[in-house]
């Protein structure tokens, strides 16, 4: 009844029903399990199951026999209405366009719907991501981004197929990636694994930076791991709904926080102007996750998080870990610097050095000094600043 009304797609039920365990043995899942995996995911309200509920109770007597409380797929073979449309209205057209067979729905995030589509002019699959927004300004960016990103030539970037607009919808073909994110396959990766995925992906974004794009939303779930042929796992970074374009870095509206809160620079938090080391900073936290089991600055709700990333240093990695080596802490904290011109200068810089970790040689980078991490508290507490300088002219005397 939910899907007849609209409330839900068989998509839908089929991404709960993965992750739903089945009662006692017989492998059927109860109606009550059922309903409550798609509150908790957020598919219905209880106002709607309120709804359908009272409905289900008037119809009791013409109802169709329990099928164990297992949603029933009436055969198409049967008479009856036709299914709805797995398409939002504005997409409508999607069902019978000749341009891409459109398969099913990979995901939706803020910026836009992604599809599985195949495409038979060059007999390939794709993924085909459409604007939530068709205003002209959200429209005219999600376009020009998408042709930057395209610019981009790299074995580590998700590549751009095509940009263009179907029925007035804005559209990017993108390179179809079988795989699974970085963040779901974390715990089964070799500590060198990390490193070295890492490390590939800082060479894709250098990449992105001499094209001139800078991510701005670097994190687990924006690199996709794809299993070669040789057994290999390689990375893609994909997901570049906030990019924006360097050369027009100073155009962007200040104060404006964009990214997510956990993996965003400094600068960022403060809506400060950014340059390619904010990308840096966020690869120092994918990296600093995939090795601590956690991201260097959480808290019960976003305004504590950003405070957090603001003021605090993040804890040193081997107090989190202490069987990582010393040269990885020391290239994570380079990354996670406060201050821009004391990171890596560039996402190249920092792959070079993961290479020398894992090729066993000397790193570039230091440890930060005595006196630097001194002046740091000193500046942290202004008060104690005075009473500090004053002890340590007493004792030269």
């Amino acid at each position: 009844m939910a899907i007849a009304k609209g409330l839900l797609r068989w998509e839908d039920l089929d991404a709960v029903a993965e992750h739903l365990p089945a009662d006692g043995g017989n492998g059927d899942v109860s109606r009550g399990r059922w309903v409550r995996a798609l509150l908790e995911a957020g598919m219905l309200t209880d106002q709607d199951v309120e709804r359908l509920t009272a409905e289900l109770q008037g119809a009791r007597e013409d109802a169709t026999p329990d099928h164990g409380g297992i949603p029933f797929r009436p055969s198409p073979s049967l008479p009856g209405p036709p299914p709805p449309s797995p398409f939002p209205p504005e997409l409508r057209f999607l069902a019978d366009w000749p341009r891409y067979r459109v398969e099913r729905l990979l995901g939706s995030g803020g910026m836009g719907t992604v599809y599985k589509a195949f495409d038979p002019t060059l007999d390939r699959w794709v993924a085909l991501k459409f604007l939530h927004r068709n205003d002209g300004t959200h429209a005219d960016r999600f376009l020009r981004e998408a042709r930057a990103q395209a610019r981009i030539s790299h074995p580590n970037v998700c590549q751009v197929h095509e940009v263009g607009e179907a029925e007035g919808r804005p559209y990017i073909a993108m390179q179809y990636v079988d795989g699974r994110s970085l963040g779901e396959l974390c715990e089964e990766l070799t500590l060198d694994d990390k490193v070295r995925l890492v490390r590939d992906v800082a060479r894709g974004i250098h990449a992105a930076h001499r094209s001139g794009l800078i991510h701005r939303d670097l994190k687990p779930g924006n690199i996709l791991l794809a299993r070669e042929e040789t057994g290999e796992v390689h990375p893609y970074v994909v997901d570049f709904g906030l990019a924006m374009v360097q050369d027009e870095i100073s155009l962007s509206r200040t104060g404006m926080i964009s990214g997510t809160p956990a993996y965003i620079s400094p600068e960022a938090a403060q809506g400060r102007p950014l340059d390619r080391r904010t990308d840096v900073y966020s690869l120092g936290v994918v990296l600093y996750e995939l090795l601590a089991g956690e991201p260097p600055f959480t808290g019960s709700n976003l305004a504590r998080v950003l405070v957090r990333l603001v003021q605090e240093d993040p804890r040193p990695l081997r107090q989190v870990a202490p069987a990582i080596p010393e040269d990885l802490e020391t290239i994570v904290a380079k990354c996670l610097e406060k201050d821009p011109a004391r990171r890596y200068e560039s996402a190249r810089e920092l792959a070079e050095d993961l290479d020398r970790f894992l090729d066993g040689e000397p790193i570039r980078a230091r440890p930060a000094g005595w006196l630097y991490r001194t002046g740091k508290r000193l500046r942290k507490h202004r008060a104690l600043a005075v009473v500090s300088i004053t002890a340590v002219l007493a004792l030269l005397g």
